[in-house]
């Protein structure tokens, strides 16, 4: 009798196999257990005395839920294929502004800053910058993918020789192409500074090694950069002008007090000796933690750390888990961008080369810059540690940036990548 054969149907694109980069979900899950164990000890020490066991519970239930939606957001937008975010970015980067516009008037303020919104009815707050990093980021890939073609022979930001020149010329490259490419940077950057300093900086570096990695000239980096300098300037004299015309404090004095007690601490203490409390528990901790730590749940410095949980969960898991989890921590976000480099070497594209290098930076740095301010080895910052701090708009907005990069990953998988003619930047960088 002769065997019939039948072809095998192809699964859902809903199904719930993992596709992608099989490091980064590992490295993923990982971050997603130390963020538990991380957060919910160190909470304890604001709830013993004060509340219930039953509050203390809720922490943890809190923050697994912050994990779960994490974890919902990555294997969502891990399915969806790259061509989707390219045809909106554009979209989602308004959004981002239009949100961050929102919060400057309706914003709610904490810890003496206007970075919140919240959403009505459920009465849920959330960071907009958090969202607008991501979509700069996918606003900058795109720009820069269409120029692939022309950015080895024409200037994407032109000189002043060419304003006196040719200024019909100059004028069509800075609205074709100065104000697009340039633009984003800029405006973003602009409208986040004046609350959060520390993630416009966060934002503008990791938009400058977007562009040299699509091979945008240095002349015309050096020229957005004095631009930048420029625009700063003008940014923080509006600001002192504000408040002194309006009696409205600014961020620019604690800027300044924070530059001035990283490079002349001693002249700091000795006006305000409790400014540094919180650095010097932070370098108690981490020195308590020794090689292998006081082990989970053992820590002595969660009762005087403020913001072990958030700004500070480095030194708190550094001082648990000791020198060992520091540099596992450590590892796991070196891991993060050297898998987008794998992922870069192998998709050839230069949209989704871009938007995967681009976000892995933005999470490697941001976790590295809170690492060195942890450890005193920076200015201290708001900045969140990524997948481990406490923090629902951080922990979603992350979650959603390790899913682009395992969806083009996993079209990578499945050779599903599109290659349009012209974009690839592998192609044109071997015949250079």
């Amino acid at each position: 009798m002769a065997e019939t054969t039948q072809n095998t149907p192809k699964p859902s694109r809903w199904s719930l196999k993992l596709g992608g980069d099989k490091p980064l979900w590992v490295i993923f899950i990982i971050f997603a257990f130390l963020s538990v164990f991380v957060v919910y000890s160190s909470t304890t020490s604001s709830l013993y005395g004060s509340t219930s066991a039953v509050h203390h519970l809720s922490r943890l239930v809190k923050q697994l839920a912050y994990v779960f939606v994490g974890v919902g957001a990555v294997w969502v937008v891990h399915k969806f294929d790259y061509q989707t975010y390219h045809r909106l970015a554009k979209a989602a980067y308004y959004l981002s502004l239009f949100l961050m516009v929102l919060t400057m008037f309706v914003g709610v303020r904490k810890f003496d800053a206007q970075r919140w919104l919240e959403i009505p009815i459920i009465h849920i707050t959330f960071q907009p910058s958090d969202l607008l990093k991501v979509t700069t980021v996918l606003m900058l890939s795109l720009q820069l993918a269409r120029r692939q073609k022309l950015v080895d022979r024409q200037t994407l930001f032109p000189g002043w020789r060419m304003w006196r020149d040719n200024s019909v010329k100059a004028f069509e490259i800075f609205k074709s192409h100065t104000l697009p490419v340039f633009g984003p940077i800029m405006l973003s950057c602009g409208i986040i500074a004046p609350e959060n300093l520390s993630t416009a900086l966060l934002m503008g570096g990791t938009s400058v090694i977007l562009l040299i990695i699509g091979r945008v000239s240095w002349r015309d980096i050096g020229r957005f950069l004095l631009l930048a300098v420029v625009g700063g300037g003008l940014l923080i004299g509006a600001m002192e002008l504000k408040s002194a015309t309006t009696d409205e404090g600014n961020r620019t004095g604690t800027w300044g007090k924070r530059i001035n007690a990283f490079f002349h601490p001693e002249k700091v203490r000795e006006e305000d000796p409790d400014y540094f409390y919180q650095i010097d528990q932070a370098t108690i901790a981490i020195a308590m933690g020794e090689i292998g730590g006081r082990g989970a749940g053992k820590s002595v410095q969660r009762h005087m750390l403020p913001k072990a949980e958030s700004d500070y969960a480095f030194a708190f898991l550094v001082e648990e888990y000791g020198f060992l989890g520091a540099v596992l921590v450590l590892v796991l976000y070196l891991w993060i961008f050297y898998r987008a480099i794998v992922i870069f070497n192998r998709c050839g594209t230069a949209f989704p080369c871009l938007l995967v290098l681009g976000l892995a930076f933005l999470i490697t740095s941001q976790g590295l810059l809170n690492m060195m301010v942890a450890t005193g080895m920076m200015f201290q910052t708001g900045l969140a540690l990524p997948l481990i701090s406490q923090g629902g708009s951080s922990e979603l907005f992350t979650s959603i940036a390790m899913g682009m990069i395992l969806g083009v990953s996993r079209q990578i998988e499945e050779k599903t990548l599109s290659t349009p003619k012209g974009e690839s930047m592998l192609e044109t960088n071997k015949k250079r």
